[in-house]
């Protein structure tokens, strides 16, 4: 199988040069076949070419200056060329490294399923520091789709469209609201402000059937309620308005 090596390539870069022309790609296009590799000073392969039937479409590769990045793009005869990345067998795609700043999208795109449909979308705000950060769990815990950022307190809005309904758990699931004594539980305004009637503690507290209530007490008032009440019983029974069962 024909190979160049990197020392060909010099070789050839410099044959290029002295011939005015301005790139390899016309030598490469016109040496490689099918399946033929370039390969690096040791002989292992930098990149292999393959041949496609009646082939119109390719890759572009340009370097840049200072505080621009190179660019891989698709090119060819068609109007909208994808740009297509893949692994071997179950080997990952994996974009980014461990000291960059993140994954750009360049227009805020969506992504797309299988079927090019709508998977998650993103809508950008200026100047925006804070976000929604996704973590997963380990077995026997919950992933947390949680507010992050710069601001010390963020909130986190779940919002419809239109009149649609934002639902929060399933028939055979549990709905949990607060993990502390402390945490708040109410009904707020345009302006969210801390509501005096609420759930302090962390005792379980619930209504059956059509129970109602007015407000919503905290445990310990709910204790002295009982207390007050029987220390009535025991007056009324006391008198004789009442008899114990």
């Amino acid at each position: 199988m024909p190979i160049l090596t990197e020392q060909t390539i010099k070789k050839l870069n410099n044959m290029c040069r002295a011939a005015r022309e301005e790139s390899l790609g016309t030598l490469l296009a016109q040496a490689l076949g099918v399946g033929e590799e370039v390969l690096d000073g040791e002989g292992k392969p930098y990149f292999a070419f393959e041949t496609a039937l009646s082939a119109v479409n390719y890759l572009s590769l340009k370097n840049a200056r200072t505080t621009l990045d190179p660019l891989l793009e698709a090119k060819g005869t068609d109007t909208n060329i994808a740009l297509l990345a893949r692994g071997k067998g179950t080997g990952a795609v994996k974009l980014g490294q461990a000291t960059s700043v993140g994954v750009l999208l360049v227009a805020d795109q969506p992504i797309l399923d299988s079927s090019a449909n709508e998977f998650v979308k993103f809508a950008k705000t200026a100047n925006a520091v804070n976000e929604v950060t996704v973590t997963n769990a380990a077995t026997g815990n919950a992933p947390i789709l949680g507010a992050t950022g710069g601001d010390t307190n963020i909130g986190l809005k779940v919002v419809g469209k239109g009149t649609g309904t934002v639902t929060v758990g399933q028939a055979t699931g549990k709905v949990a609201i607060g993990t502390a004594a402390t945490d708040y539980v109410g009904l707020y305004g345009v302006t969210p402000v801390v509501c005096p009637d609420h759930i302090a503690d962390a005792a379980t507290q619930s209504l059956t059937g059509d129970d109602t209530v007015d407000k919503t007490k905290t445990q310990a008032d709910l204790t002295s309620c009982k207390n007050a009440i029987n220390a009535i019983l025991v007056a009324l029974e006391n008198i004789g308005l009442v008899k114990a069962e």
